[in-house]
C-alpha cells in the first residue's frame, strides 16, 4: 500500500493524514517513510495538490514516533507536523527549504488484531 499526502492549508498542528487501507484482521507494518517538498504544490484549493514526481529534498521519517506508531495498528493518524523541522539532529529538511509538504508511506497490511 502507498499513501501520498500533502500539507494541508492554514495551521496545519490540528490537521492530520489517515492510512486507513488495511482490512480487517490485518495491521500496518511500515516499510518507508519520506518527507519531501513539490515547489509547485498548488495551495490555492481546499485540498492542495503534490506530485511525487516533483518533489525533491526526499528525508527519511521512517523512525519517527508518529511513524513508528503506525505499526501494529489496522488504522493510524498522522499529525502533519511531521513535515516540520527541526526534527532530531535536523535543523531544515535540506538547504533548499526549511520543511517538508509533502509526505510518502509504503506500508503493508500483515495478518493481525
Amino acid at each position: 500500500m502507498e499513501f501520498d499526502g500533502c500539507r494541508g492549508v492554514g495551521d496545519i498542528t490540528e490537521q492530520t493524514f489517515l492510512l486507513d487501507s488495511c482490512p480487517v484482521g490485518e495491521v500496518i507494518a511500515v516499510c518507508y517513510a519520506d518527507v519531501s517538498y513539490d515547489p509547485q504544490r498548488n495551495d490555492s484549493v481546499d485540498t492542495p495538490l503534490c506530485s511525487w514526481e516533483r518533489a525533491t529534498c526526499r528525508r527519511s521519517v521512517l523512525r519517527h514516533e508518529a511513524i513508528l506508531q503506525c505499526n501494529g495498528q489496522r488504522t493510524c493518524t498522522i499529525n502533519q507536523t511531521i513535515l516540520d523541522f527541526p526534527q532530531g539532529n535536523e535543523s531544515r529538511l535540506c538547504d533548499q527549504y526549511e520543511n517538508g509538504n509533502f509526505l510518502d508511506v509504503v506500508y503493508l497490511c500483515l495478518p493481525g488484531t
